[in-house]
């Protein structure tokens, strides 16, 4: 105890604080004791008619509810089962049916109300005038028999009344006149130019887009890609293009040639770390690999030199020194 009072030291504000949390403690105890063992409950006296009363009011309420929840179930399920499906379902009272009259009619040109004194649904008639609207025609009874929601048995109790007038036929039957000219045979059919041969070191954006499946996005792209390379020393770099598929640089292919002495070589000396980051075959950890070794031995006398770093492949050496010199 004497070892931790030595090595403790308490200010006099901090004891102060401490001795009046330990009493707000003390007090809080003792009153806790004193409810405990002094507190007594108070005991009410209930009249019994009252609870027998309250009792009935909730019974009743309880009644209440589950009748009218009841009525309200049942009254929803008879709307449900007497809702028609559709609006085409609902059909004439059996109690005030309409006559059904027959008589000849064109269905291209007869109304809903006459369709309905014929024997047709409503469904069906809303069918025949949809067709209509879109521009359809009846031309035989065939046709008729494939509207949605006409019955066979009306169909074939009105097919003599059926009238499709021979003008009406006539107007959109086809035959055949090889004397006639057709639009086909006048149209003059597009042969699209056989492209040029050329150099993808050299090229422009116009002789990229000769090419079959290559537009102005392409093209572009193609460009920037080789201008921030240096130049192209395979054709094959055509297809790391973003964009270009495989079956797209195939056909293309063809039409290419490389002449890799047209690279435009930059003097390694002198690039720095965004030159560098900027080449699409150098990351950042190559061209720190590359500067750290400059900084440390000077300029590189060779080109050569990068293959003395061990973190570089020869192989990625092999492709710097089509892009880069010592001078």
């Amino acid at each position: 105890m004497k070892f931790i009072w030595d090595n403790t030291y308490l200010t006099r504000d901090e004891r102060t604080r401490i001795i009046i949390l330990v009493s707000i403690f003390l007090i809080l105890c003792l009153l806790k004791y004193y409810t405990v063992v002094f507190y007594q409950p108070v005991s009410i006296p209930i009249d019994n008619h009252i609870l027998d009363s309250v009792e009935m009011v909730s019974i009743k309420k309880k009644e209440n509810y589950y009748t009218k929840k009841e009525f309200d179930s049942s009254k929803q399920s008879k709307k449900k089962w007497n809702k028609p499906k559709n609006k085409y379902d609902k059909l004439p009272s059996k109690s005030n049916p309409k006559p059904i009259v027959n008589f000849r009619f064109n269905p291209n040109k007869i109304n809903k109300d006459s369709l309905l004194m014929l024997g047709f649904t409503n469904y069906a008639v809303n069918s025949l005038m949809k067709y209509r609207s879109k521009g359809g025609v009846i031309r035989s009874i065939d046709q008729m028999s494939k509207i949605n929601g006409l019955d066979k048995e009306v169909l074939d109790r009105l097919t003599p009344y059926v009238d499709l007038p021979k003008e009406a036929s006539k107007k959109y039957t086809y035959k055949k006149d090889s004397t006639k000219n057709t639009y086909a045979s006048k149209r003059k059919k597009y042969k699209r130019k056989e492209p040029k041969v050329f150099d993808i070191n050299t090229g422009d954006t116009t002789d990229f887009m000769n090419l079959h499946g290559i537009g102005s996005v392409y093209s572009k792209r193609i460009i920037n890609y080789r201008k921030s390379l240096g130049g192209f020393f395979s054709i094959e770099q055509i297809a790391d293009v973003w964009g270009i598929e495989d079956s797209l640089f195939l056909s293309i292919k063809p039409y290419l040639t490389v002449n890799p002495s047209n690279i435009q070589k930059r003097n390694i000396n002198n690039m720095d770390k965004d030159s560098l980051n900027k080449h699409p075959y150098i990351n950042w950890q190559k061209s720190k690999t590359i500067l750290s070794y400059k900084n440390a031995h000077g300029d590189y006398k060779h080109i050569d030199d990068l293959y003395k770093l061990h973190l570089l492949e020869d192989k990625f050496v092999d492709t710097m020194k089509l892009y880069f010199v010592v001078q």
